[in-house]
C-alpha cells in the first residue's frame, strides 16, 4: 500500500480500531528478528519486480504489529502467543510483492468492477457511477481482459470501471475515491466482514501448518534459505519453492495462490506434508465478487487487512480463483444443441397465480385464463418474450459432460439448456458487431504483388487506423445494444407493473362486490372460516391501518384490536404513514368520497393491499380482520 509508514496504534482491522499489544522481551525478539532478517535479505539483492520496496516493508511491519493483539485473542485458546507472533512475523516479513500482483491483475479487477456495478444498479446510483468513469478504457485492456459476457452490464462499462481501479493511485484516484464513498454503511460493513472471515479462515489453516508440521531438518534460523536470485523473473517462485521443503510454513504461504483448487496429486507434489495438504484443502470463499471489491475498500481506508503481505494475498488469490473465469478462458466452444424441436403440444393446464398468496414481483402474471392448455414453448415465451430455437434442442452429449464433472442430472440439463441459449445470443451479437462497416474492400489481382517498403509501411499504418476505428465501433455498438436492452427491459417492467396493478384492482373490485352483496341481502355470514377459535381482544402484530366507521363503531372495535391504528373519519391525516403499512382496512360508512379516494390512491401508489369490512357489527368486523391476520401468518409460515 503506497504512503508513509503509519503508527501501529492508528490501524484498523475490518473497520474496527486495533491497538498493538505490549510484547515481552522474548516475543519482541521473535517479531523483530524476522523483519530484520528479511530487510537485510531484501537490501542485499538486486531490484526485481517480485520484491517489495523497503518502505513497503516498513508499512507491513507496522500493520503486523497492530494485528498481533487481535489474533492472539482470536486464536489464543488453541495456540501459544509466541507461536502466533512468530507466524504473523514470518508471513508478513517475506519480501515478495505478491499481493500487488494479484490485486492489479485484470481478472481480479473485473471481479471487483462487476460487484460495484451490481451494487450501483441495485441502489439506483448507476448513472452517478458511470458519470465518474473515463470515456474510454485503457488501450489494450479490451484485448487482455478475460473474455466474459455479462448479462447485466455492457463490456464497455466494465472495462471503463476496471480502468479506474487499475489507475486508482494515479489518474483514476479521484474517481476511485468517489466510487468507494458511494458504498453505504451497511454494504461497506458486509464487504469488510466478508474479507475478514476469509482472512481468519486462512490464518487458522496457516497456524495449523506452523504448529503441527515440524520436519526434522527444520532449524531455528529466522528465515528461509535465500534462493539464487540470478533467476529473477517468472522462474523466481520456482527457485524459491526449490529451497523451501524444510520450511513448510513458508512453502504454504508462497504456494497458496497457485494451489487453491489444485488436484490432489499436485498438492502432494508441492506441499509434501499431509497436514499442509489437509490445511489448504477446502479453503474457499462464498462470494468472490464481494471479496474482490472488499480489498479495494480496505485499501482505500488503509486497513491493516490490506497490508499483511502473504496473508492478504492468500485471500485475494482465493477470491480470484473462485471467479467464473478463475480457472482460465474458454478455448473451444462445444456444440450446445442437436437436431430436434421444442415441445409444442398443449399439455400444460395454466394455473392462475393467487395474488393473495404469491408475490407479484416474483411470479409471472400473464393474461391467460385458468385451465387454458399451453405448451412449453408458450410458457417460455410468456415469461421471457423469446421464441425457442426451431429444429434445435439442448445437446444431451453436453449434458452428459456436465454430469461427468459432478453436476446432478437435473442441474446438468439446466446448464445444457442455458448453453444453447447462450450460443444463440452470441450468434445474434455477432450479426450486430461484426457486420462489415466498410464496403470499399474489393478484390484486386494486383494485390498479390509484394508492396514496396514505403507502401508496406503506409499499408500497416492504414491497418492500424482501421483496427482502431473498428474497435471503437465495436465498443459503441456494444454500448448501444446494452442501452437498448435496458430500455426494453424498463418498458417490459412497466407493462408487468400495469398488469400487476390490474390484478390488484380486480381483487379489490371482487371484494367490494361481496361487501355490496351482503349489504343488499342483509347477510352477515363470513366468507372464510378458520379452524382456530377467534378470541377477542386480538393483538394485531402486522402494521394495520383502519380508516372510516362511525364514532360508536370505532369506540366498540378499538378495544377488540389492540395494536391496530385507527383514523377518525372527519380528519384528513398525513397519508405518509401508509409507506410503512402492511395492510389498509376501510369501513366505508361515515367516510367521505374525498377521504376514501385519497386513501385508495395513496395505498395503490405504495403497493399496499386494501381490505374492506363487510359488516356493521364491530365484533364481526374484528373477526374478519383476525381471520385475515391468521391466514397471513399461516402463509408466512408455509
Amino acid at each position: 500500500m503506497p504512503g508513509k509508514k503509519k503508527d501501529s496504534a492508528s490501524w484498523k482491522l475490518a473497520g474496527e480500531p486495533i491497538n498493538p499489544p505490549t510484547l515481552s522481551t522474548a516475543d519482541e525478539r521473535i517479531f523483530s528478528e524476522k523483519f530484520s532478517f528479511h530487510k537485510e535479505f531484501r537490501s542485499d539483492i538486486p531490484d526485481t519486480e517480485f520484491l517489495v520496496s523497503l518502505s513497503a516493508m516498513r508499512i507491513r511491519e507496522s500493520a503486523a504489529r497492530a494485528v498481533l493483539g487481535f489474533l492472539c485473542r482470536e486464536f489464543g485458546e488453541k495456540y501459544q502467543q509466541s507461536e502466533i507472533i512468530k507466524a504473523v512475523a514470518t508471513a508478513v516479513s517475506l519480501p515478495f510483492s505478491i499481493t500487488e500482483k494479484f490485486v492489479n491483475s485484470l481478472p481480479f479487477l473485473m471481479g471487483a468492477a462487476l460487484w460495484l456495478l451490481d451494487y450501483a444498479a441495485r441502489e439506483g446510483v448507476e448513472d452517478e457511477l458511470l458519470s465518474l468513469l473515463p470515456d474510454d478504457p485503457d488501450d489494450g485492456m479490451i484485448f487482455r481482459s478475460p473474455m466474459v459476457d455479462d448479462f447485466t452490464h455492457s463490456p464497455d462499462d466494465i472495462l471503463r470501471l476496471m480502468t479506474v481501479l487499475q489507475n486508482r493511485n494515479t489518474t483514476g484516484r479521484s474517481a476511485f475515491r468517489k466510487i468507494m464513498r458511494m458504498i453505504d454503511k451497511d454494504a461497506a460493513a458486509a464487504l469488510r466482514n466478508a474479507f475478514k472471515a476469509c482472512f481468519l479462515d486462512y490464518f487458522g489453516r496457516y497456524m495449523e501448518v506452523c504448529s503441527r508440521v515440524k520436519p526434522a531438518s527444520l532449524s531455528d534460523k529466522p528465515g528461509f534459505s535465500p534462493p539464487d536470485f540470478r533467476t529473477t523473473g517468472p522462474d523466481l517462485f520456482s527457485a524459491v519453492a526449490a529451497t523451501m521443503r524444510d520450511e513448510p510454513d513458508v512453502t504454504f504461504l508462497i504456494l497458496t495462490s497457485a494451489l487453491v483448487g489444485a488436484p490432489e496429486e499436485e498438492l502432494r507434489s508441492q506441499l509434501h506434508y499431509r497436514r499442509s495438504i489437509n490445511a489448504l484443502r477446502g479453503f474457499k470463499v462464498s462470494d468472490p465478487y464481494a471479496v474482490c471489491a472488499a480489498y479495494f475498500l480496505l485499501e482505500k481506508e488503509e486497513d491493516a487487512l490490506a497490508s499483511l503481505n502473504t496473508l492478504t494475498s492468500a485471500v485475494v488469490s482465493c477470491a480470484e480463483q473462485h471467479l467464473p473465469w478463475g480457472a482460465g478462458e474458454p478455448q473451444a466452444w462445444p456444440v450446445s444443441f442437436e437436431k430436434g424441436s421444442p415441445d409444442y403440444e398443449l399439455r400444460h393446464a395454466f394455473v392462475e397465480s393467487d395474488v393473495e398468496t404469491d408475490e407479484p414481483d416474483e411470479l409471472p402474471d400473464v393474461p391467460v385464463e385458468a385451465g387454458q392448455m399451453l405448451s412449453e414453448a408458450q410458457l417460455f415465451y410468456l415469461t421471457t418474450g423469446y421464441a425457442l430455437p426451431r429444429r434445435r434442442v439442448p445437446s444431451q452429449e453436453l449434458a452428459g459432460w456436465f454430469v461427468k464433472q459432478g453436476l446432478p442430472e437435473e442441474r446438468a440439463q439446466m446448464f445444457a439448456f442455458g448453453a444453447m441459449l447462450a450460443h444463440y445470443q452470441d450468434a445474434l451479437r455477432d450479426q450486430i458487431f461484426w457486420h462489415r462497416p466498410f464496403d470499399d474492400y474489393e478484390e484486386d489481382d494486383t494485390a498479390a504483388e509484394e508492396p514496396a517498403p514505403a507502401q508496406q509501411e503506409k499499408s500497416e499504418s492504414c491497418d492500424a487506423v482501421q483496427i482502431a476505428v473498428l474497435t471503437r465501433q465495436i465498443r459503441d455498438l456494444r454500448r448501444a445494444l446494452h442501452e437498448s436492452e435496458q430500455t426494453a427491459k424498463q418498458f417490459q417492467e412497466q407493462v408487468f407493473e400495469k398488469e400487476r396493478q390490474s390484478a390488484r384492482d380486480r381483487m379489490e373490485l371482487s371484494q367490494l362486490r361481496e361487501v355490496l352483496y351482503r349489504m343488499k341481502s342483509g347477510e352477515e355470514q363470513p366468507d372464510q372460516q378458520i379452524e382456530t377459535a377467534i378470541e377477542l381482544p386480538w393483538r394485531v402484530t402486522r402494521r394495520v391501518l383502519i380508516f372510516g366507521g362511525h364514532e360508536t363503531w370505532l369506540k366498540a372495535i378499538r378495544p377488540l384490536l389492540p395494536g391496530a391504528r385507527f383514523f377518525e373519519p372527519d380528519s384528513l391525516p398525513d397519508l405518509g404513514v401508509l409507506k410503512s403499512a402492511d395492510v389498509v382496512w376501510i369501513q366505508s360508512n361515515a367516510l367521505s368520497h374525498k377521504f376514501f379516494y385519497r386513501v385508495i390512491n395513496s395505498a395503490r401508489k405504495e403497493n399496499i393491499p386494501v381490505r374492506y369490512f363487510g359488516y356493521a357489527s364491530a365484533r364481526k368486523c374484528a373477526e374478519q380482520l383476525v381471520v385475515d391476520e391468521m391466514l397471513a401468518d399461516k402463509e408466512a409460515d408455509s
